[in-house]
């Protein structure tokens, strides 16, 4: 399986998307795509693509647990996912 490259918004660097993070800045709700060594940064809430997208129930998880982050915004968050298109289920493996 291919998987879709991105840019990470930290290095510049393109790397698989399944290999980086989403990060957000909780004080502003803002998300990005990091690498994951390009997210180490304190500050940044950083959820691994790779565990978001393994499974739809996982999706279901991680989604139901963002919705209990006071600084959660649904709409700014799906306004960042619609840029990275996710193969939900797909793992490194395949």
């Amino acid at each position: 399986m291919n998987f879709r490259a991105a840019i990470c918004q930290r290095t510049a660097e393109v790397i698989r998307l399944i290999d980086g993070c989403f990060a957000a800045r909780p004080s502003t709700g803002e998300w990005f795509f990091f690498s994951m060594e390009a997210a180490d940064e304190s500050g940044y809430y950083c959820i691994p693509v790779e565990s978001f997208a393994s499974s739809p129930e996982a999706f279901d998880r991680w989604m139901v647990h963002l919705n209990q982050k006071r600084w959660f915004v649904p709409q700014q968050f799906a306004d960042f996912l619609s840029r990275y298109p996710l193969e939900i289920g797909a793992s490194r493996s395949m």
